[in-house]
Formats: C-alpha cells, sequence, structure tokens
C-alpha cells in the first residue's frame, strides 16, 4: 500500500511538472482560472480541486500569482504567469496608481523635451565642428601630395636645365634622409601607423580637439545626453 502511494505521488509530481513547464512557456502574463483547470485536465489531472491545490502550490513557490480573496472579479478569476509583472497588470485592471503614472510620464516627457532641445543645439554645434575638422584633415593630405609633387618637378627642373646630376645629387641624398627623419619623428610622436588612414585620424582629432576647446564644445556631455534620451525614449 506504501508503494502505491508513493508511486502516486511521483506520477502527480511528474504531471505537477508538467503543467509548470507549459505555464512557464506561455507568453501571456495571465489566464483565466478556468484555462488554468482545462488545461491541467489535459495532463491527466482531470480533478478540479487537485488542480486548485496545483495553483496554490505554484502561487506559493512564486510560479504563478493567485489571489482567489480578491475582491475584484477580474483579478480573483484569473492566475497571472508573469509574478515579475504582477504589478503592472494589477494596476492596469485596477487603474491603481493612474494619476501618479501619468505624472510620472509628464514628468519625464518634459525631461525629454529639455534633454533633446539640449542635446539638438550641442549635435549641431559639433556636426560642424567635425566636418570642418574633416575638411582640414583633406586639405593637409593634398596639401602633401601638392607639395612632394613640386618636389619633384623643382628636381627635374634644376637636375637637366639648370644644374646638373652631380650637383643634385647630394641634394636629393639629404632632403630624402629629412623625409625619413620626420616620418619616424611622425611615428615616435603620435604614436601611429605612417599609413593613410591613420595620418587621416590624426589630423582630423586634433583639429577636433582644438575646436572643441575653442568653442567650448563638451564631447564627453554630447555622449551623455546621447545616452539619456535613448533610456527615456525606450522607458
Amino acid at each position: 500500500d506504501s508503494l502505491g502511494v508513493e508511486l502516486r505521488d511521483i506520477g502527480r509530481q511528474v504531471l505537477a511538472r508538467r503543467v509548470r513547464a507549459e505555464f512557464a512557456a506561455d507568453t501571456r502574463h495571465r489566464v483565466s482560472l478556468q484555462e488554468f483547470v482545462q488545461r491541467c485536465a489535459t495532463h491527466g489531472i482531470a480533478d478540479e480541486a487537485e488542480a486548485m491545490r496545483l495553483v496554490r502550490a505554484m502561487h506559493t513557490t512564486g510560479d504563478v500569482i493567485f489571489l482567489p480573496s480578491s475582491p475584484n472579479a477580474i483579478v480573483a478569476g484569473s492566475v497571472f504567469l508573469k509574478p515579475s509583472l504582477i504589478a503592472s497588470d494589477l494596476f492596469s485592471e485596477l487603474e491603481i496608481g493612474k494619476e501618479e503614472r501619468d505624472a510620472s510620464l509628464a514628468t519625464k516627457r518634459e525631461a525629454l523635451e529639455t534633454l533633446r532641445a539640449e542635446f539638438e543645439s550641442l549635435d549641431a554645434t559639433k556636426s560642424a565642428i567635425d566636418e570642418r575638422a574633416r575638411r582640414s584633415a583633406r586639405r593637409w593630405l593634398w596639401g602633401g601630395f601638392a607639395g612632394l609633387a613640386a618636389q619633384f618637378r623643382l628636381y627635374a627642373y634644376l637636375t637637366w636645365w639648370e644644374l646638373s646630376w652631380d650637383v643634385m645629387e647630394p641634394v636629393t641624398f639629404f632632403v630624402s634622409q629629412t623625409v625619413v627623419v620626420l616620418t619616424y619623428f611622425y611615428f615616435v610622436f603620435t604614436k601611429r601607423d605612417y599609413s593613410y588612414d591613420e595620418m587621416f585620424k590624426w589630423l582630423y582629432t586634433r583639429k577636433q580637439r582644438k575646436e572643441y576647446a575653442r568653442l567650448g564644445v563638451d564631447a564627453t556631455r554630447h555622449a551623455e545626453l546621447d545616452a539619456l534620451i535613448r533610456r527615456y525614449e525606450s522607458d
């Protein structure tokens, strides 16, 4: 007899686990008590009293929220499947704290508008500075190209028309060595690779920081405002 009782207890626990798993996977926030009992029956718990004991046990363990003694008929006849969202569901059904929520939303909207106004003003200035910094970096790079082209033309002119290679050879050697020294100095000073992308970034960032300091633009505040607005909008 004791073995039979233990087997029945194990069977009930298996059925209860299946019911728990099914409702845990349900994406809804709540179901009616009648639906809960019906779905228990599909898993082998046909006795309504047994289904009621199960829902109370699940309420005790925190798997669901079941409030049969609530004066509100909707709440009393419902099984809330997401305990973490019970406050939101109850507020929606009973309209608890509606005025407080409306006031909170109005405060958030006002704060959001204030943040947007500050962000838009700062962003407009920052965008203009960033564009000027990009143009400045491009001018420097094109200026370097123009300088190299002019240097080549000057060497050719002096070598074949004004002087000779015997005179120009030591000049070109020392100029080339100077370029090597300056290139190495750039590498040591900036701690960047000597490439187009890295040089553009260095020139761009250098000009950008100078303009930020000159016009009093706070890039950190810009990033903070952007993050705050995103957070308010997601809320």
